[in-house]
């Protein structure tokens, strides 16, 4: 049954085009909020590039000393998360870059979340 329904929305003329649409509107709107909240509140501290596409913001800590796997447990403390990068290295040292997802959040949820994760680097020992 779900299978058919997914079916019938997804060849319904004009729907998937539209939806896209509104995605990428969506995305780039939040990952603009995201940024900003980024500059402000971590900017002396993060080092980021705004996504041509896609649901996520890469950022590297300009304090190199900083695992972002211990500043995980910080931040999950504060009620964030973030994937830490080196979950995402097979090689080289991605130890202090972090993956942050823009894509459910609300502007006020990203902007708390960056709030949280800035009190959490606070409390990351250095």
């Amino acid at each position: 049954f779900a299978q058919r329904v997914v079916h019938n929305l997804m060849t319904e003329p004009g729907f998937l085009p539209a939806h896209i649409a509104g995605l990428r509107a969506r995305y780039q709107h939040q990952s603009v909020v995201l940024g900003v909240a980024l500059r402000r509140l971590l900017g002396d501290h993060l080092a980021f590039d705004l996504p041509g596409g896609g649901m996520f913001i890469w950022g590297r800590l300009y304090d190199s000393s900083i695992d972002t796997a211990a500043l995980l447990s910080l931040a999950v403390a504060q009620g964030m998360a973030f994937v830490p990068g080196g979950a995402f290295a097979v090689n080289g040292d991605h130890r202090s870059s972090l993956r942050l997802s823009f894509a459910t959040g609300t502007a006020a949820e990203l902007n708390e979340g960056v709030a949280r994760l800035a009190a959490a680097l606070d409390q990351c020992p250095r």
